[in-house]
């Protein structure tokens, strides 16, 4: 399979969308291995506080992409009241 191309040529809100999740994938990536390191050296800070900032800035860049583009996960900030979500498969009827 192709890999998605997007009609736009510039601005597209694809291209925020795409760097955001690349930024997402490697903070996760970062996060995987410092939990690793410190499951091996438990008493560095260096490390503990590593983790802490990464794992800071990766709610704000998540925060960012759900506000845009809607939820990476089931646990995301969609409710009831945002018009950034689709419906659940269960909803169809009712709309």
């Amino acid at each position: 399979m192709d890999k998605y191309t997007c009609p736009v040529t510039h601005g597209c809100p694809c291209e925020k969308s795409d760097d955001l999740l690349t930024e997402l994938r490697q903070i996760d990536f970062a996060i995987i291995e410092v939990t690793l390191y410190i499951d091996v050296y438990p008493e560095c800070s260096e490390a503990k506080e590593y983790l802490a900032t990464i794992r800071e800035k990766r709610a704000k860049i998540a925060a960012e992409y759900e506000s845009k583009h809607g939820m990476l996960t089931m646990y995301g900030v969609c409710g009831a009241s945002s018009d950034k979500c689709a419906p659940w498969p269960w909803q169809y009827a009712a709309n």
